[in-house]
């Protein structure tokens, strides 16, 4: 089973593990009302290191990009990161990502920890 880089940390401060998409994952660490009230109050984090991350860079980046995307990829200013879903060419939603626009004619995204080997990038495609 695949485990992110804060694995020992979570162990350490007595997180209940759960299986998630072939990680081990902190389901969570204290009883859950008390988990609510932290979050509601102060501040919730979320381990994304089993997400999966795709760079597309290159002067076709945003091109590639508009095509399988539900987002305007114009719209996203270099610095900032917009929610969207990638679909195939019958408009099927295969997943819904993180875009994050790096520089220019560079963009990272965060695909779900299941999809992380579904993905092909090459040659200008980005197939199911």
């Amino acid at each position: 089973m695949k485990q992110t880089v804060l694995h020992q940390k979570h162990l350490q401060a007595n997180a209940r593990m759960i299986d998630f998409q072939g990680w081990q994952v902190p389901l969570q660490f204290s009883e859950v009302l008390a988990e609510y009230h932290a979050v509601r109050t102060a501040a919730g984090l979320f381990d994304i290191g089993c997400l999966g991350r795709i760079e597309i860079s290159g002067m076709g980046a945003a091109t590639l990009l508009q095509k399988v995307l539900t987002r305007s990829i114009s719209k996203i200013t270099i610095g900032s990161a917009h929610y969207g879903l990638i679909c195939n060419e019958s408009g099927f939603i295969l997943d819904d990502v993180l875009i994050l626009h790096l520089a220019i004619n560079r963009y990272l995204i965060t695909t779900n920890a299941g999809n992380t080997t579904r993905y092909y990038c090459g040659s200008g495609n980005m197939r199911r």
